[in-house]
């Protein structure tokens, strides 16, 4: 008699659950220069509706995603800089894949601006967040920007890319911010024993001996 008793309760609460239970879909997009159909990086994106209110920056390749989101209509927009501003209502009934965020360029506004660098301290807690850390390497005119064996054992070890850095400094960028922000999450991580093997040309780093 127990045992159905809580036959009986489970199968109530299964059903109480497939009730309330609502599907939900994700958003993925691009953000395109409308007249050179290039990518457009760091457009802040923002969706708006059935509760929900989120924004992100389009990555280096102009793409964002949304998820967790339920059937209904939703304001989407985004801007980046000197382009005009796009504002849309889009209806989600289902996952959307490719959706084309369109940004015209006002020439109104003068000289085309460079966007913000990622690499700065609020960049490198991003890419720990996400598991996309990287070590910034200094560049010289005279050495080979390539990686041996060695580095690529350390890459794969501790979970984290080299990058040489670029010749253009980019607004908002800190490089040695950027890696001291890594360094100290692989200090948290794994102890000092990175340091021995790491690439002694990463940018801000204090070797101890």
């Amino acid at each position: 008699m127990k045992k159905f008793i809580v036959f009986i309760l489970l199968q109530t609460l299964s059903m109480i659950c497939a009730v309330f239970a609502q599907d939900t879909f994700y958003l993925k997009g691009k953000a395109i220069n409308a007249g050179t159909l290039e990518a457009v990086p760091f457009v802040i994106v923002n969706i708006e509706g059935m509760g929900i209110n989120k924004h992100m920056y389009s990555g280096f390749e102009g793409e964002f995603e949304f998820d967790s989101l339920l059937s209904g209509n939703y304001r989407l927009y985004g801007q980046y800089f000197h382009f005009y501003k796009f504002d849309t209502t889009i209806t989600v009934s289902g996952n959307i894949e490719q959706f084309i965020l369109p940004q015209v360029r006002d020439s109104s506004l003068g000289e085309y601006w460079l966007y913000p660098s990622h690499y700065n301290t609020q960049g490198a807690l991003h890419d720990i967040e996400n598991k996309t850390m990287e070590i910034i390497l200094e560049i010289n005119g005279a050495r080979d920007y390539s990686l041996s064996e060695k580095d690529t054992l350390f890459e794969n070890k501790y979970q984290v890319e080299y990058r040489f850095e670029g010749c253009e400094v980019l607004p908002e960028q800190d490089n040695v911010g950027y890696n001291r922000e890594i360094f100290r999450h692989l200090d948290q991580l794994y102890g000092k024993r990175w340091r021995k093997s790491v690439r002694k040309d990463a940018i801000g780093l204090k070797v101890k001996k």
